[in-house]
């Protein structure tokens, strides 16, 4: 958030708020109270005693009611939401939107595009004569490989867990060893005739 000087001198947001305000409701959303975001904020005690008053100001309950409607947008997205998104990239077939025509030369054709082609698409420049159209889409390699590790399928981490110490992982590989030395030495072992 950029912040200007008003006419006293106040640092104050393009909304109308200042530093401290955005700190309040920053507080405010993480749980306080308001009159305990006010004074973590930096607040004075005779501007706390007033918070009702400055909670009601059009300018902060605006902002407190966009970062709230924010908050909960971002609750609502789920793994499924995250999955889909990575696979429209992923999966986007570009020669649905290529045309030949008469001549026999390839054209953009974005009428047909649905969706997936949509979303996997950042962005297209139109240059020179004739016209000529450059298509920028994103990254299918990296939605591939996000894909994968939401799905589990790379082993980015392997999982040491158990009770053997190394001690014990020792003992018992130096008692393996002396067992094979032992039956090796006294003929009891596989592969005799």
């Amino acid at each position: 958030m950029e912040f200007i000087r008003d006419k006293r001198g106040r640092w104050i947001s393009g909304q109308g708020l200042c530093p401290r305000d955005t700190e309040a409701i920053h507080y405010l959303i993480k749980g306080e109270t308001r009159r305990g975001a006010m004074k973590k904020a930096g607040f004075s005690k005779e501007e706390v005693d007033k918070a009702e008053a400055y909670w009601r100001r059009i300018s902060v309950s605006k902002e407190l009611e966009r970062r709230l409607k924010r908050k909960q947008y971002m609750k609502e997205i789920t793994n499924e939401m995250i999955e889909e998104a990575y696979a429209k990239i992923a999966f986007a077939d570009y020669g649905e939107l290529v045309e030949v025509d008469d001549a026999g030369n390839p054209r953009w054709n974005f009428l047909n595009a649905n969706e997936m082609h949509k979303a996997a698409l950042s962005g297209s420049q139109e240059s020179g004569q004739p016209a000529s159209i450059k298509v920028d889409n994103k990254d299918r390699q990296k939605a591939l490989d996000a894909l994968a590790r939401i799905r589990g399928l790379f082993k980015d981490k392997v999982d040491h867990s158990g009770e053997v110490t190394l001690i014990e992982r020792l003992h018992a590989g130096r008692a393996r060893v002396a067992q094979d030395k032992a039956t090796a030495l006294t003929g009891d072992g596989v592969g005799e005739n």
